[in-house]
């Protein structure tokens, strides 16, 4: 949807680009001279706060809820959590408002939650917050998970696996500079691999940069091919495909809408990779919309999947690895069916006023909800 497009839908199109600033937070978490809480300034703070009030990011969190509330259900048991929280820990607290949390063992008052943070002075402010996490540490999770060398690594890799992970991220996958194999992707394997071991329904949410202009170019080629391959060799496949872009190929949807391709080949990617740890897709759901940046406006986008362990036909001995199981095939045609891509922007604008209000209310209880000795002032 374009800028002007937005203007038309809604009249809360300024305060949509008043909050959207999420690659100041970006910036923040690089540069030390702009940390969140450099030189203590009443007015910068108050900016860098409503970063964290977007209702368009709150908005997909209640869809995070949703998520975890469906898998408490099915699995008859709090969660356990790996995240991203940012300063307020506003996913943290929305989860543990509604009694989602599994209390770490042994240790009353904390929670059983993974979460790191890279900037020192945030790291340092959020290290008093309460309640507790189990392990929260100054690091990039990619690093975590990829790096045996990494001080968090042995810890991090004992509490897997995780009934949710939240790869929250505002980069994008595959940065130019990091070639095509970019860290992200190794961690996301390497969480793929280590959740395998997981009995019931699980969770993984991962947000990134949707700017075709910021992949590494043999990266997103081999995405899109990987996507290709599917609809030339599975006929459900490439009817879902069609029915669903009004196209024939991979590369045509790249031409006419590069961020639905991306989006696309992600999720066949995922399913790709669940599927070589014999995990078996339950559920997906993407959500995009647009920062206003003043250099360049870009695509974030959300996905919300549900795994779980994929059953194996007993009439079929393993040898090397898997055989191919029915179920996989049904996943190739319900990444594309389910993958519904949808507009936040355009959900919010189309709504009465109160949902922005209500959104935007439950996140200041969120943000109070963070013990008084840690908060910012605003």
């Amino acid at each position: 949807m374009s800028e002007s497009e937005h203007g038309q839908l809604s009249p809360l199109k300024d305060v949509f680009e008043e909050l959207s600033r999420e690659a100041e937070q970006e910036q923040a978490a690089i540069r030390s001279e702009e940390s969140y809480l450099s030189n203590v300034n009443t007015e910068h703070l108050i900016t860098r706060e409503r970063e964290y009030r977007d209702p368009e990011k709150h908005w997909v969190r209640t869809k995070w809820l949703k998520c975890a509330q469906d898998i408490t259900q099915a699995n008859n048991q709090k969660l356990t959590y790996l995240t991203l929280p940012a300063y307020h820990r506003i996913d943290v607290s929305l989860f543990n408002k509604h009694g989602l949390l599994k209390g770490a063992e042994g240790s009353p008052g904390t929670l059983a939650v993974a979460a790191f943070e890279t900037d020192p002075t945030k790291f340092a402010r959020m290290s008093s917050q309460t309640p507790k996490l189990k392990l929260f540490g100054q690091a990039s999770l990619e690093d975590v998970i990829v790096d045996p060398k990494n001080k968090y690594y042995a810890e991090l890799n004992g509490m897997f696996p995780f009934d949710i992970v939240n790869f929250d991220l505002t980069t994008s996958l595959t940065p130019q500079h990091e070639g095509p194999y970019s860290r992200v992707m190794q961690a996301l394997e390497e969480t793929l691999r280590r959740q395998a071991a997981h009995g019931n329904l699980w969770g993984l949410f991962l947000t990134f940069r949707n700017v075709e202009d910021e992949w590494e170019k043999m990266a997103l080629k081999t995405f899109l091919d990987n996507l290709q391959h599917n609809i030339d060799h599975h006929p459900n496949v490439r009817e879902s495909f069609a029915n669903k872009y009004q196209v024939l190929s991979a590369a045509a949807l790249a031409d006419t809408n590069s961020e639905a391709a991306i989006t696309q080949s992600v999720v066949k990617w995922l399913v790709d990779r669940a599927h070589e740890y014999n995990i078996e897709l339950v559920k997906t759901r993407s959500y995009h919309y647009v920062r206003y940046n003043p250099k360049q406006n870009y695509v974030i986008t959300k996905l919300i999947v549900q795994f779980r362990r994929g059953r194996v036909s007993p009439h079929v001995i393993p040898t090397k690895g898997t055989p191919r199981q029915p179920w996989m095939d049904d996943d190739l045609t319900k990444c594309i069916a389910q993958n519904n891509n949808a507009d936040v922007e355009e959900i919010l604008g189309n709504a009465p006023d109160r949902v922005v209000d209500e959104l935007q209310q439950e996140i200041e209880e969120l943000v109070r909800s963070i013990d008084e000795g840690s908060r910012l002032p605003f």
